[in-house]
């Protein structure tokens, strides 16, 4: 065991090492490097343990390894500032705000800048001027925030003639069609998986508060049959929508519990869950998980600041907008590359039990 952490270390000293010389242009642009040999009499260890350092670097995108020819410094960036484009919206419930911290702290690791530009600002351009504007900043590529796109959706348009990379970040509909890079959660299986979570946990009486427009990809027809295969009780009473507000909520919380009460509640996000658990616990008097369980979706930093914390599917938003930087550099490797198309990176995501859902019930 020693032995292995010993090994560890020593390949992340080296790691960094190496990385921080290429971000630094210790070696020159286009330079070739010495032989996997060299490196390892340099650094005195053992090509086993070299080779996954260099294969690291050059997933990063900071090496070109070239079979039977050597390993390479990539040509030089002309440009380097990513224009990363985003909805103005500042509602708490938006993910833009907890997934741009993960690109804004991983591009200058990469050596790259950030240039912020409002969604809503290019769609008022018409298509030429945008191209234009976009060609004069000679961006090193572009990352575009989009719930979902659509064919004839204007960002996608220009988004292919600035002819740069681009990767598309929180895209539910991970496909693609459009032929451009996407990075996103499953969100349909991540959805359920909170769902069979509080079945696992032997509630019966689960009842869902979901957005009027959107159920995460699922149709109140194919939960039905959910509830129906799973022995759930009323399967034609569990599925009540809101919008995101107050009033909506409460109203939507109001006639649930009318139509009788239920033993869990599983919300469309974590903003539904916090409005959900308080109103329960001032107007009902509700116990939370006592009472009622009470479970969110997507993976709010403060939830576990609320009271009690609050249970949920984390899809990690900070993760996205990492992988986001690290696809953009690797552009060589798939941006308008005859027969490869641009990857599509399905984050994982995870079920956080917190106080909100950490009784397990027990049959009467």
């Amino acid at each position: 065991k020693m032995e292995k952490q010993v090994c560890e270390y020593k390949k992340d000293r080296i790691y960094h090492l190496l990385r921080e010389r290429l971000v630094s242009n210790f070696y020159k642009p286009g330079e070739r490097l010495p032989n996997d040999r060299s490196f390892a009499k340099e650094f005195k260890v053992s090509l086993v343990t070299l080779r996954p350092i260099l294969k690291r670097l050059s997933e990063e995108g900071l090496l070109i390894r070239v079979l039977r020819q050597g390993t390479f410094v990539p040509p030089e960036r002309k440009a380097n500032t990513v224009l990363v484009v985003i909805p103005q919206n500042n509602n708490i419930e938006n993910p833009t705000q907890y997934i741009l911290p993960g690109i804004e702290t991983t591009l200058p690791l990469y050596g790259l800048n950030i240039e912020i530009a409002y969604l809503e600002d290019f769609r008022k351009l018409d298509m030429k001027t945008c191209i234009e504007k976009i060609k004069q900043i000679k961006p090193y590529g572009i990352i575009l925030f989009a719930s979902s796109i659509m064919p004839d959706d204007p960002e996608l348009i220009w988004a292919k003639g600035a002819n740069v990379p681009v990767v598309i970040v929180s895209n539910r509909k991970n496909d693609n069609r459009y032929n451009l890079a996407k990075i996103g959660v499953n969100t349909k299986e991540a959805w359920i998986s909170g769902f069979k979570y509080l079945v696992n946990k032997g509630y019966k009486k689960i009842k869902i508060l979901t957005l009027k427009t959107d159920s995460r990809d699922w149709s109140e027809k194919e939960l039905a049959q959910i509830y129906r295969k799973m022995g759930l009780q009323n399967p034609n009473d569990f599925f009540y929508k809101a919008i995101f507000t107050q009033e909506s909520i409460e109203s939507a919380i109001d006639l649930m519990i009318q139509n009788g009460i239920p033993d869990a509640i599983y919300c469309y996000s974590d903003f539904y869950a916090s409005i959900a658990m308080n109103y329960l616990q001032k107007k009902y008097k509700k116990q939370i998980p006592e009472q009622i369980a009470i479970m969110g979706y997507c993976g709010y930093p403060g939830r576990i600041f609320l009271s009690p914390s609050l249970s949920t599917v984390d899809t990690h938003y900070k993760l996205q907008g990492q992988k986001a930087v690290k696809i953009l550099t690797t552009a060589e490797t798939w941006f308008q590359k005859p027969g490869i198309k641009p990857p599509i990176i399905t984050v994982p995501f995870t079920v956080d039990e917190k106080e909100s859902t950490s009784l397990k019930i027990v049959k009467k």
